[in-house]
């Protein structure tokens, strides 16, 4: 039984097309938010390696500072103790410029803010499911017996899991309303 109309324009290859198009979108949309994630971890892990270099250099430079003060008067280790404090200062002032601590701070925050405004996955994601359901739809309005009902079955799992929100995923991680640790993670560091 073959209708007129719409469904029989779209029957065949430009079917097929919507398909195709639909399970791009929706296995690429999950991957949106994972880039970003990745941008947000590249800059973490360059911030505290800037750290860990600037403790590291400071640490060294404390130690070729110290000198025996067990013969030195309280006022002279006192005037001492100011000077390494002071220089001390200096020095990891320095190392900060060297090793960009403020940049890459602040690479850091712009990256966990562009994380924060990612909605784009979303409609990519409702776009794919929406081809994916249109095209299915009219290859089973089109189609005729067993062909039909496997048609019906593939479609109604696809509307199932556009309505639920369960999304296809490449790493299959499933959220069911809870936070990625990551986000929780970026959330309590603030």
């Amino acid at each position: 039984m073959k209708n007129d109309g719409l469904f029989e324009s779209l029957d065949g290859r430009p079917a097929h097309i919507l398909i195709i198009v639909g399970l791009v979108f929706a296995l690429y949309a999950p991957l949106i938010p994972a880039a970003k994630w990745a941008k947000v971890n590249k800059a973490r892990a360059s911030r505290e390696r800037a750290q860990q270099l600037v403790t590291l250099d400071l640490e060294k430079y404390n130690k070729d500072q110290s000198t025996d003060t067990s013969e030195l008067t309280f006022e002279e280790r006192r005037a001492r103790q100011e000077e390494q404090t002071g220089s001390e200062k200096t020095k990891r002032e320095e190392l900060e410029q060297l090793y960009e601590v403020d940049a890459t701070r602040r690479g850091l925050i712009e990256a966990e803010a562009a994380v924060a405004g990612v909605r784009s996955h979303l409609y990519i994601g409702w776009l794919g499911n929406l081809l994916l359901v249109l095209g299915l739809l009219v290859l089973t309005v089109q189609s005729e017996g067993a062909k039909q009902k496997v048609l019906l079955i593939i479609l109604v799992i696809v509307l199932f899991s556009a309505i639920t929100g369960m999304n296809l995923d490449f790493s299959a991680e499933g959220h069911m309303g809870q936070l990625p640790a990551e986000l929780e993670r970026a959330l309590r560091n603030r």
